[in-house]
């Protein structure tokens, strides 16, 4: 099994489990959000073997280097 990293695109219930919709490299997956119930749409979780291991959190100084703009 490979560690993937993918972008929550939408959240569901399935017989009362949440169920994200993870965009992988442009491919979809659907994955159980069990183990990281805080998660949003538009959260980076890292998946393996359909389940959502852990969410993706930048540093505010990372955050700031991504942002698009003038890069003067």
């Amino acid at each position: 099994m490979n560690l993937l990293e993918g972008t929550v695109t939408e959240i569901h219930f399935d017989q009362g489990m949440r169920i994200g919709k993870v965009d992988i490299d442009g491919a979809w997956s659907y994955v159980s959000l069990l183990l990281v119930p805080d998660t949003d749409i538009g959260d980076k979780v890292l998946v393996v073997g359909g389940v959502a291991l852990s969410k993706i959190e930048f540093p505010h100084s990372e955050e700031k280097e991504n942002v698009s703009g003038d890069s003067r």
